[in-house]
């Protein structure tokens, strides 16, 4: 009986680890390139911070350094202005090496009216402030790769 469960434990193992490296593969097959698009509309991206997540500098200029063929908008939108990460924001773009054609502003939400999360009412102040014709949300602790917007 032990040598029965040890041999499917071991067989088990083997399935994850096989499963586990077939997903890898996946993950990090090279994106194919996407033929430029006729026109490249104007995007805003809104991310919605509260407090200072690990690697928060890194995240904001990497962000901020995105390709894109077009003028773009990055907004940050905080609760208030004694948020942590306001300093962290405002530090990290302007380490940042200029981009031609990336707005940045900083916003505060303020309290979210009774029914309604401080992150929803975060985005909606976002999409009311947007100018770009696409809009789209980045989390705080995502740090996206420099071709994202131009891919998507």
């Amino acid at each position: 009986m032990h040598t029965l469960f040890v041999l499917v434990t071991v067989a088990a193992l083997v399935w994850i680890v096989g499963e586990h490296l077939h997903l890898e593969r996946a993950i990090c097959r090279i994106r194919p390139s996407a033929p430029p698009p006729p026109r490249s509309p104007p995007p805003t991206a809104i991310r919605r911070i509260r407090g200072v997540d690990v690697g928060a500098a890194d995240n904001i200029r990497a962000l901020a350094a995105s390709e894109y063929a077009a003028a773009r908008e990055l907004l940050f939108v905080f609760d208030d202005e004694h948020d942590p990460a306001v300093a962290v924001v405002r530090e990290a773009l302007a380490a940042a090496p200029p981009r031609a054609g990336v707005t940045t502003r900083i916003l505060f939400a303020g309290a979210p009216p009774p029914g309604r999360t401080g992150k929803l009412h975060a985005m909606a102040l976002g999409v009311r402030e947007a100018r770009g014709e696409l809009g789209g949300f980045s989390d705080s602790d995502t740090r996206v790769d420099p071709d994202l917007l131009r891919v998507l």
